[in-house]
């Protein structure tokens, strides 16, 4: 029987002889120039970025030799590093890198050094002592760290100047059974520590307590010695130093070892 014709197929279809789609040239010419001008601003800053460092580590090197006000100068430099992130320019991987290579006092003190010299002037620093500007600036961030801890937030200190009116500041403590508000030159460091103490909820002692006699010699010791933004605290027949730096440590041991012989 013979087979059915087939159906005559479709010839196929012949392929397109349009030319293929050039790439754009947005991604090229232009995208090259701009790069080139982000790298260019990028240098300038890293340029003026060194050299405003390599101005202020000798505006620092000359502080350092300044023993009126040449503390006060040095930390308010190193500020201006740390905030506007220098330490970048200056070769330095971070900030606590280039605070190492400064000093070889910790970073923490340094850091606390530089928050004092920032919201205190020279004259407020020997009228209030810069123990107890710590003290007090220790404080304030107590209350912030509660207070952000109530709301539910996460709370570290700003990198920014604290801004304080030291003459009119004052503290509400309890002395000699009365409650009483003190300004800075009034209030005790142990009194300030307790307010800290405080608000960290950590207990205290008594800070109202009159100083014994070993904490008054040792007081005179360090003053004598030039230590006196060393800070002292007496808790149950426990005395505590500390604010001493690296450079005061030699200083710090002869002024024990003379308060010692003055308590006997």
């Amino acid at each position: 029987m013979a087979r059915a014709p087939r159906k005559p197929t479709k010839p196929a279809a012949k392929p397109s002889r349009k030319p293929a789609a050039k790439p754009a040239k947005s991604g090229t010419a232009a995208g090259a120039r701009s790069l080139a001008k982000t790298v260019t601003a990028a240098r300038k800053t890293t340029s003026a970025m060194k050299k405003r460092f390599d101005a202020l580590v000798v505006k620092m090197a000359v502080a350092s030799k300044d023993e009126a006000r040449g503390w006060d100068s040095y930390f308010e430099f190193a500020g201006e590093i740390l905030r506007d992130k220098l330490w970048i320019a200056g070769g330095f991987d971070s900030a606590q890198q280039w605070l190492e290579s400064v000093s070889d006092e910790p970073s923490r003190s340094l850091r606390r050094n530089v928050r004092v010299a920032e919201s205190s002037s020279p004259d407020e620093q020997v009228k209030f002592t810069r123990s107890k500007i710590t003290l007090a600036l220790a404080l304030f961030d107590a209350r912030d760290a509660a207070a952000a801890k109530a709301r539910g937030e996460a709370w570290k200190p700003s990198d920014e100047p604290r801004t304080v009116d030291w003459k009119t500041l004052r503290f509400d403590v309890v002395r000699d059974g009365a409650k009483k508000k003190l300004s800075l030159d009034e209030i005790k460091a142990p009194e300030l520590q307790a307010l800290i103490d405080a608000v960290n909820g950590k207990p205290t002692g008594r800070a109202d307590a009159e100083p014994t006699d070993t904490e008054r010699a040792l007081r005179a010791a360090l003053d004598a010695s030039g230590l006196e933004d060393v800070t002292i605290a007496q808790r149950d027949h426990r005395y505590t130093v500390a604010g001493a730096r690296a450079d005061q440590l030699a200083a710090l041991g002869r002024a024990l070892i003379e308060a010692a012989r003055a308590a006997k």
